[in-house]
């Protein structure tokens, strides 16, 4: 039996379509906007197929990768009554009966549908497949993008999974813990629906729930500048740039390579904060290859602002010079900035180059390597890199806007509270350096304003200098800036008192606060949290309609963006049968293992801050 099998391409809903719009002499228009040509016929008895040998068909004819989850089959058959002997039939009489729909939710619904397709005595069949899927629909774009010289594996299905709709539960508690590993969402479905989940289908009904939440993986390449767009009308002063590439015939079409984008709020908070950053990549764990680049600055209480982000199909030296020439348009203003980051060839050659090209146009740059590195607690708090690119995208924007009313919150507390004189964290650290100093033994002149200050281990040097400034207004007169300097080089690096700062401060009566860097005061941490993110974000927080997800046919100045398919990464852990639990149980362990080593991190570097800095 030879199944023709058609693919979607419909505007409508998938549900609309029906067997009449399938057929070859239906009207141009529908055949256009509803369905495409036939692609393929089955080359095997249904009978003698199940619901998962259709959709491994599937997958390999249109080239899926197996962790889609949005692929819909439904069949249509159409039988008569087909009797030679009846000759006073009217010609009406042996047409066809209505469309016989069926969608294969699970085996079962296959099963009855092979069935029918069995010959029987004075019947005539007429039976199509029609599939469809978010990358189906451009299949032709696809091999065009693509060339059609990409390699791929043979796809698989998940084991244990009767149907790619198996698990249909209630996804209201996969949103909401969506780090959870797929053992504990296998125990959690188990319980709550009181039927035996295994880990393979909790996986991937986290993987549907994503695409129910935030659109598919191949979607959501689409979605991303869309959204980054309708972010940026309700919220201007942000930064967005994107590097994509033609798909050619198709200019409507654009492969998306590169996107890099900085949030309005995030580079105002920049400008009140140290002309620090550090930088990260990180790998990503969804459906395409990518990394994840991270821009991350400190406020006066030392928290950490996700500043710029951008994704790239690599850590090369080109991505990361592409990366750091955005961060320069669109964050960095200030002429000396000190860019922290760790030891990757690739990007100390970006950094370098970058670098070079500041010197020649006058401009001053710092670069500094950073073995643990301030980013990781951006990763602890911001980071979930199994997400789609526009979630990645709608869920940093949502816990960004939640992180400044917070943290803005608090500083407008600290501000406000006349018994305190700096953020709480430079207060502790100014109160554990005070008790230093009174073991300290200050020598030396008061007149140089050099002095020698011994302690327990060594004697350094200490030399306070006060600098004037000129103002631009003449009637405002100069501006005075006072300064310290210590043999031990914490003043030269961390910009406030060291203990010997404070012992000589306290030796000749002046406040240790005179010689603190102005980035560490109040004024700056209100400054950083100062500016409110849009109502659109607690909107967007009640399910309201993504309109950014509207693709219009008439808006021909938006391209429709879709990924570069030979960046698709392997196949999931959970494809052999043999090695779920295993795979299930590594799983867990690296998430302890990184949440563990995060913790460890902070602690680690709340101790040694000054000398990592």
């Amino acid at each position: 039996i030879q199944i023709p099998v058609y693919y979607g391409c419909r505007k409508g809903d998938f549900s609309s379509v029906h067997g009449g719009d399938l057929v070859q002499d239906c009207p141009a228009i529908y055949a256009e906007n509803i369905c495409a040509h036939i692609i393929g016929e089955l080359p095997l008895q249904p009978q003698s197929m199940s619901l998962v040998d259709l959709q491994l068909w599937v997958f390999k004819l249109f080239r899926l990768h197996p962790e889609t989850q949005d692929l819909h089959v439904k069949g249509f058959l159409k039988q008569r009554k087909n009797d030679p002997y009846d000759e006073e039939d009217p010609d009406w009489y042996l047409e066809y009966y209505q469309w016989d729909t069926h969608e294969f939710y699970t085996d079962k619904y296959w099963r009855s549908f092979a069935n029918k397709l069995k010959k029987k005595r004075n019947v005539t069949h007429k039976f199509m497949l029609y599939v469809e899927s978010s990358e189906i629909r451009h299949y032709d774009i696809l091999l065009k993008a693509v060339n059609d010289d990409y390699s791929q594996q043979v796809p698989a299905v998940l084991p244990g999974t009767e149907s790619l709709a198996r698990c249909e539960f209630s996804f209201r508690y996969l949103k909401e813990h969506l780090a959870v590993t797929a053992e504990e969402m296998a125990v959690y479905l188990t319980g709550h629906y009181g039927e035996q989940v295994t880990p393979a289908e909790a996986w991937r009904a986290r993987q549907m729930a994503l695409e129910k939440e935030f659109g598919t993986f191949y979607d959501s390449y689409n979605f991303a500048p869309r959204l980054l767009k309708e972010i940026a009308r309700k919220n201007p002063g942000g930064f967005v740039e994107i590097k994509d590439s033609l798909v050619s015939g198709c200019k409507d079409f654009r492969v998306l390579q590169r996107i890099c984008w900085a949030f309005g709020q995030s580079l105002q908070a920049f400008s009140a904060c140290r002309p620090v950053l550090c930088i990260k990549g990180t790998p990503l764990c969804g459906k395409y290859q990518g990394v994840l680049l991270t821009a991350v600055a400190l406020d006066a209480n030392n928290f950490s602002i996700p500043v710029a982000y951008a994704i790239v199909e690599c850590e090369t030296k080109e991505s990361w010079l592409w990366f750091l020439r955005n961060l320069e348009r669109a964050v960095v203003h200030q002429a000396d900035v000190c860019i922290i980051h760790d030891y990757k060839k690739e990007l100390i050659d970006a950094v370098e180059d970058l670098l070079n090209s500041r010197r020649r146009q006058g401009l001053k740059a710092e670069s500094r390597w950073c073995m643990e590195h301030l980013a990781e607690n951006f990763y602890a708090y911001f980071g979930d890199k199994n997400l789609p690119l526009s979630a990645m995208v709608e869920v940093t924007f949502l816990r960004l806007e939640e992180y400044f009313r917070n943290t803005g919150d608090a500083a407008n507390k600290a501000i406000g509270n006349p018994s305190v004189s700096f953020p709480e964290r430079v207060q502790d650290d100014m109160n554990s350096k005070m008790q230093k100093a009174e073991m300290h033994q200050v020598l030396g002149s008061e007149e140089a304003l050099k002095f020698t200050v011994k302690s327990r281990q060594r004697q350094v040097t200490v030399n306070l200098k006060s600098e004037y400034t000129h103002n631009m207004d003449k009637s405002k007169g100069s501006t005075a800036r006072k300064t310290a300097t210590c043999s031990c080089n914490k003043p030269q690096l961390l910009h406030k008192p060291c203990s010997h700062v404070i012992a000589v401060c306290c030796h000749i009566g002046v406040s240790a606060a005179e010689y603190m860097s102005p980035y560490y005061s109040l004024t700056c941490l209100g400054r950083t949290w100062s500016k409110k993110f849009n109502e659109f974000s607690r909107n967007y927080r009640k399910n309201l309609p993504r309109y950014y997800r509207d693709v219009r046919p008439f808006e021909r100045e938006t391209p429709t963006w879709i990924p570069d398919k030979r960046s698709e990464c392997g196949f999931p852990v959970y494809l052999l049968s043999d090695c779920v639990q295993t795979a299930v149980v590594d799983e867990g362990q690296q998430c302890t293992t990184e949440d563990e080593s995060v913790a460890g991190n902070e602690s680690t570097n709340a101790r040694s801050e000054e000398s990592r800095t």
